[in-house]
């Protein structure tokens, strides 16, 4: 009987000595056994080191590296470098994942051996409540054929179930994987999963939501970050070239969805960080002088939102504008979405 391949799970660790554990109990306790767990502690302050030691005492599977701090994308990329599985998953040191789900994640490799990818949904876990973000159905994509490669494009628009923005809900193959820009500190895993994509060619989506993302005042979504807007400029311009290069015709809709959503995500960077209005204004004048973003204001939109948003920077309403992102976030977060 042919053995599992080795699947190896990276996990970067800071200051997660309330919650190492936990992590990676459940990481142990997988239904595919054949793993390797890759502690990476990034220059931890508290006692996460030690409790991975600990809990690499207790299990030959577990190898535990400590480096200087250099964030998520550097801890990953080394423990990249240390991996020697066939395939790479992702987990984040305050999360968990349930008892099937690197299973799930790795069956339709074991089903169909030219598969590049696999993607499952995820649960987003807040004090009050559990939000589930879950493909419907499982099934094949495949980039050659004509409407698969149409709903790839549009996951990676619209990022539904995590499909760009997160590499914790993936299964990777470990030759196709490059590594996290680790000049981007906002949007790098975005970047990093294009650069995967343009390498892949069956992508397979699960349907398991068994990923639980804790949500936490720790994230560096509420850490405030000046060159924010750079960083995601630099994802959608990635993001863009990817589209190009996967459909013949990238319609005016999709280019400002991706230009606006830029600017929304960066005046909402601002909001959660408490930024005052000034500000907020001041950095909304320099996006405007941005060249995509000067192309953007000038076209004529098909959706009524963009125009409105186009109307009210084209004519300084910021007030309004920022009103209107205020009741964007707020509705964001009633409803427990990232």
């Amino acid at each position: 009987m042919k053995k599992s391949p080795l699947i190896s799970i990276v996990v970067p660790v800071y200051n997660a000595e309330k919650t190492i554990e936990t992590c990676v109990n459940s990481i142990k306790n997988q239904t595919y056994k054949n793993l390797e767990i890759i502690l990476v502690d990034d220059g931890s302050k508290d006692e996460s080191f030690k409790k991975c030691e600990k809990l690499a005492s207790e299990d030959s599977r577990i190898k535990v590296f400590k480096k200087e701090n250099g964030g998520a994308s550097s801890a990953r990329n080394f423990g990249l470098n240390q991996s020697k599985g066939e395939f790479i998953q992702f987990v984040d040191s305050d999360d968990t994942i349930s008892e099937d789900y690197t299973e799930s994640l790795y069956v339709p490799f074991q089903q169909d051996d030219t598969i590049d990818l696999s993607v499952a949904g995820f649960t987003i876990v807040n004090r009050d409540s559990k939000i589930e973000d879950v493909p419907i159905s499982c099934r094949l994509l495949d980039k050659n054929k004509k409407e698969d490669n149409d709903e790839i494009n549009d996951l990676c628009i619209h990022t539904k179930f995590g499909f760009l923005p997160s590499p914790i809900n993936k299964l990777y193959r470990a030759t196709k994987c490059g590594r996290f820009d680790m000049s981007l500190r906002v949007a790098e895993d975005t970047v990093f999963n294009i650069e995967y994509l343009k390498n892949a060619s069956k992508i397979f989506i699960v349907n398991n939501s068994g990923y639980f993302y804790y949500l936490n005042d720790n994230s560096l979504t509420h850490k405030y970050y000046e060159d924010v807007f750079i960083d995601l400029q630099t994802s959608k311009d990635c993001l863009i070239e990817y589209l190009k290069m996967n459909t013949t015709n990238l319609s005016v809709e999709v280019l400002d969805e991706l230009n606006i959503s830029v600017l929304l995500k960066t005046v909402r960077h601002m909001i959660l960080n408490k930024s005052n209005k000034k500000a907020i204004y001041n950095c909304i004048d320099k996006i405007k002088q941005n060249i995509n973003f000067i192309e953007c204001l000038k076209q004529k939109s098909c959706s009524i939102k963009y125009r409105i948003i186009k109307f009210l920077l084209n004519k300084n309403k910021y007030f309004i504008f920022l009103f209107v992102c205020h009741l964007i976030l707020m509705t964001k977060n009633k409803n427990n979405k990232l």
